[in-house]
């Protein structure tokens, strides 16, 4: 089993946001990095797509696009992607 000291080192080195010495992280460097890591930022922008609503719009576009490069009878490309 890994020491204190290894631990320590671990997590300032493979997963620590810039720090240079681990004694900062050795009493606990589970807790040091969750305190590094922190909760996240509030979004910014206004008027902006959730995650979810992002990824339909992808889809619906992919679908758009599959369906243009063979049209159905009666319609060109330019119509198919118009929606």
């Amino acid at each position: 089993m890994a020491s204190s000291a290894a631990h320590a080192a671990i997590a300032v080195h493979r997963f620590g946001l810039g720090e240079s010495s681990f004694d900062v992280a050795q009493p606990d460097p589970q807790a040091w990095l969750i305190a590094q890591i922190g909760p996240a930022d509030e979004p910014r922008g206004t008027g902006l797509l959730s995650t979810t609503q992002a990824l339909a719009h992808i889809k619906a576009e992919a679908e758009k696009r599959r369906l243009a490069r063979n049209p159905p009878p009666g319609m060109t490309a330019e119509q198919v992607l118009a929606g």
